[in-house]
């Protein structure tokens, strides 16, 4: 394992681009207290603290990302889920470490750890990971919901458009950026538009 103190210390350039505060590392044994990962443009950096005789100790993992083991255009990822809890293994040159993520909503674990799976993979392969696709199939009623919001779509489209619908939704509409409110994955589309991350199936209005 590749530990560092006082914990984690941004490089130049460096840009956190995620984070979450419910994973644990599962090769570290003892307390992790306030621990975080976080995701960069240059690495994967895990922080934690844990009680000495001198007071809290930050400690932090850190993994470049360029040293991830790929496998068919993928990161190599392997995975374990259930209905509360769910955990993956990366292979960081000949290494191996492994975060679960838990929650007390049931799925809930899965959706996150899918959202990480491809955020990791986008960052290394620029495509997204066949592992969280399996993960996010792995929840009950995730497709059903989204062919639902669709058929919702297309209905309110038939319905109240005129002719001319591109002219006229273009002249109303401005294209946006955002974050999603479920994992902060980018989202795009038009003002008031409704969509579902890709990342977490958050559903949400732009």
């Amino acid at each position: 394992m590749r530990i560092t103190m006082p914990g984690y210390m941004p490089f130049p350039n460096e840009t956190v681009t995620l984070t979450s505060h419910c994973a644990r590392c599962k090769n570290i044994d003892g307390e992790q207290n306030n621990a975080k990962l976080m995701l960069t443009n240059m690495r994967l950096v895990y922080e934690w603290s844990s009680k000495t005789r001198m007071g809290d100790e930050l400690s932090c993992l850190s993994y470049p990302l360029n040293e991830l083991a790929t496998q068919k255009d993928e990161i190599r990822a392997d995975y374990q889920t259930s209905d509360y809890e769910t955990s993956f293994k990366l292979h960081p040159a000949g290494e191996e470490v492994s975060f679960v993520f838990r929650s007390p909503e049931k799925n809930a674990s899965r959706k996150v750890a899918a959202a990480w799976l491809d955020a990791i993979n986008m960052a290394v392969t620029g495509t997204k990971s066949s592992a969280a696709m399996a993960l996010r199939r792995s929840v009950p009623g995730v497709e059903m919901l989204a062919g639902a919001l669709k058929d919702t779509f297309d209905v309110v489209k038939t319905t109240f458009a005129g002719p001319n619908t591109n002219q006229r939704s273009a002249s109303v509409r401005k294209a946006i950026t955002a974050k999603c409110i479920g994992c902060r994955a980018p989202l795009s589309g038009w003002t008031g538009m409704t969509v579902q991350c890709k990342y977490c199936d958050t559903v949400q209005t732009l």
